[in-house]
């Protein structure tokens, strides 16, 4: 993390919820954030921070070329279906997309452009689904990241695919 002191974030958020069937639920989202530090944005108008184009020549660096803040991805989505039926059985699938998002200063200047470095935007899926037994206890089996997703690079803390059980018992 860096800290940015004339930071700003804007954008969007929207999310939907449908009733598809009597035990359907669907639920989807979306986010569009826009990041940057007031201090790049007054440096590249000012014509004082460079970049190199194809052929390895500086040039200034246009606004649009500028990407904002490391490690912010411009749009995330979330997909989920959820089912519960009159049997006590659940069931949930949920998809959570990440888009790319910069993590080095490949040309040196000082800020986060489309030159410099980025992740690759993934896909995460995670399934579970399971039974109340009584009030008191539940059992349910899932497997997240079933894809098996992996970013050792920029996403260590990503573990692959996890397949568990769980049991559930309330006094």
């Amino acid at each position: 993390y860096i800290n940015v002191k004339n930071a700003f974030t804007q954008g969007f958020e929207s999310s939907l919820q449908w009733q598809v069937l009597k035990h359907l639920h669907i639920s989807a989202g979306y986010q569009y954030l826009q990041t940057a530090d007031k201090n790049d944005l007054a440096n590249i108008r000012s014509g004082t921070v460079y970049t190199r184009d194809e052929n390895n020549i500086s040039r200034p660096l246009t606004k649009k070329e500028y990407v904002g803040l490391p490690n912010r991805s411009k749009h995330m989505v979330n997909l989920k279906f959820n089912y519960e039926n009159d049997h006590s059985i659940f069931a949930t699938l949920r998809m959570l997309y990440r888009s790319k998002w910069y993590v080095a200063d490949s040309d040196g200047n000082g800020l986060y452009n489309i030159q410099d470095e980025s992740a690759n935007g993934y896909l995460m899926v995670n399934a579970s689904g399971g039974k109340n037994i009584n009030p008191h206890a539940r059992i349910q089996v899932g497997i997240d990241n079933l894809l098996n997703y992996q970013d050792r690079l920029y996403l260590p803390n990503l573990q692959g695919r996890m397949i568990y059980t769980q049991f559930n018992y309330t006094f």
